[in-house]
């Protein structure tokens, strides 16, 4: 059976392959055929891997080229504050079954780092609602990657972001 993880990314090379050398307006386009497609599928946890891959980069430009990501930005207000030494690595989160043995050092482990839950490298976005709190060192093991507990919970910014993107690009 395959993972969820791995049809995220069976459905984004894909996506990636439809649009690969094509101009914008074609894969403006693209986008809102298959946005349109999965539109009732929103808030459904078992169609993530399919509404995951439409927050990639690649697709956050208009018609002509234009950059719609940082109209799509909302809450980023204080993603990176408000963190004290007392917080928690979060790890257990991310991972389920795991703790950070570094919570119980926070001398030698220092403030926790504010971390995208779902990398903003794939399309995740700087709010308040995909922020994790991780250790430096959890931090750096994460990098970009999307496990299996990823996809336990239907990430309740998605709808609007999605739907935000769409209205982008239908003007």
């Amino acid at each position: 059976m395959i993972s969820q993880s791995n049809l995220y990314f069976k459905n984004l090379l894909e996506h990636l392959a439809a649009i690969n050398s094509c101009d914008f307006k074609f894969k403006n386009d693209y986008w809102i055929n298959q946005f349109l497609s999965l539109s009732k599928e929103l808030s459904n946890i078992r169609y993530l891997p399919n509404l995951m891959p439409l927050i990639y980069p690649d697709f956050l430009y208009g018609h002509h080229g234009n950059y719609l990501g940082d109209l799509l930005q909302f809450n980023a207000n204080g993603f990176n504050q408000g963190i004290n030494l007392s917080d928690h690595c979060q790890f257990d989160f991310i991972v389920k079954d795991a703790s950070c043995e570094f919570n119980n050092y926070k001398s030698i482990r220092g403030k926790c780092q504010a971390d995208h839950f779902w990398p903003h490298s794939l399309g995740g976005p700087t709010i308040l609602e995909n922020r994790v709190l991780l250790c430096k060192f959890h931090n750096l093991a994460k990098s970009n990657s999307i496990l299996d507990s990823f996809w336990k919970e239907y990430p309740c910014w998605l709808d609007d972001y999605l739907t935000r993107m769409y209205h982008l690009k239908i003007n």
